[in-house]
């Protein structure tokens, strides 16, 4: 079910289980970072 909320480019063949996790990672770093850059703080994933 992961992989299909998490936004990725369209391939041919299913993610991997690692692909799906780290792109997942990535994802919620990058939503950390608008959040903090909205509030105003230091970004903790730059």
């Amino acid at each position: 079910q992961l992989r299909e909320v998490i936004p990725h480019v369209k391939m041919e063949r299913k993610l991997s289980k690692i692909e799906t996790l780290t792109l997942a990672k990535n994802y919620i770093m990058a939503l950390t970072n608008v959040i903090c850059e909205m509030r105003g703080e230091e970004q903790p994933y730059t």
